[in-house]
């Protein structure tokens, strides 16, 4: 779990700076809604492939406990 917080915190961090920097881009709409957009390919394929090394650390530690892994569907490939 220690490993699953550490990567967390990394795409947070990663993210904070992506949006100082301008490499992702958040629009705030009135309806409380947001529309976010990965500007930088760099940027989304690391937090692409980070997001996909916690879900199958966690599905790990799910079968070692004996619990069935959620399983998390991929949406196909993004377009740039």
């Amino acid at each position: 779990m220690d490993l699953i917080v550490d990567l967390l915190r990394a795409i947070r961090s990663r993210y904070d700076d992506a949006r100082r920097t301008g490499a992702i881009y958040v629009s705030d709409r009135s309806d409380g809604e947001s529309f976010y957009d990965i500007r930088d390919p760099v940027v989304a394929d690391w937090m692409d492939i980070t997001r996909s090394q916690v879900l199958e650390i966690f599905g790990e530690i799910c079968r070692d406990a004996g619990l069935a892994a959620p399983v998390f569907p991929r949406r196909g490939p993004r377009y740039r």
